[in-house]
């Protein structure tokens, strides 16, 4: 029964978290308003963007948008990562967001493997290639 409790408690968690808010996302993003970049896939139009990206990537949105992440701003970028409690062992991840253009890249690291990074390295701007550059060669 407990656990049955656990799981729907998490459940209803995981709605709220992601539970769509039309529009406001690439706002939330440039003013870095979100306690999480998993907020973002609540968002119909950033959900959308990273949807996508997790698509061409072959991982789920919510590995290309950690639940636990540090998230700064860089010029005019956000750049947050991270990993998601239980899977830090697995992965890592880092997404950059820029609003302005309304794109994010991300980049995710398995502890064993080669990292996963989308859309590919040589097409970011300039500066967050720089940042993905950095945290790629920094040891999980």
């Amino acid at each position: 029964m407990l656990k049955t409790s656990v799981l729907v408690a998490s459940a209803m968690i995981a709605a709220t978290l992601t539970a769509p808010k039309q529009s406001g996302g690439w706002e939330a993003l440039r003013d870095a308003r979100m306690e999480s970049p998993q907020e973002l896939l609540g968002y119909d139009e950033t959900g959308a963007a990273l949807q996508g990206l997790a698509l061409r990537a072959g991982l789920p949105a919510a590995e290309l948008a950690p639940e636990a992440a540090e998230t700064r701003k860089v010029g005019r970028y956000t750049v947050m990562s991270g990993c998601n409690p239980g899977t830090c062992e697995e992965g890592r991840a880092m997404l950059v967001g820029d609003a302005g253009s309304q794109a994010f890249y991300a980049a995710w690291k398995p502890k064993v493997g080669r990292a996963v990074v989308v859309p590919d390295l040589k097409t970011w701007p300039a500066e967050a290639k720089r940042e993905a550059i950095a945290w790629l060669k920094k040891p999980q």
